[in-house]
């Protein structure tokens, strides 16, 4: 019983401090688990960040969980 009455009181004092940290974020800030990406790179001979613009490199997402309803393609050479 004391066991549980401690770990419910750390639980507590967890879900508090969470509580206190996500009440300091500005109204306008978004919460996310996006992984960040880069926006810029820097160049070796300056050392500045230089923003990528519209030619930023594309990252692929993860295969869906869709595709397994469709057939694999044979690659089967056709004899003339």
């Amino acid at each position: 019983m004391m066991r549980d009455k401690k770990r419910y009181q750390e639980e507590k004092e967890i879900r508090d401090r969470n509580e206190l940290i996500e009440r300091s974020y500005p109204p306008f800030a978004t919460k996310t688990t996006a992984e960040h990406r880069v926006n810029a790179y820097i160049p070796d001979e300056i050392g500045l960040p230089k923003p990528y613009g519209r030619l930023a490199p594309f990252k692929p997402n993860d295969k869906s969980n869709n595709l397994r309803h469709f057939k694999k393609p044979v690659n089967k050479e056709i004899e003339i």
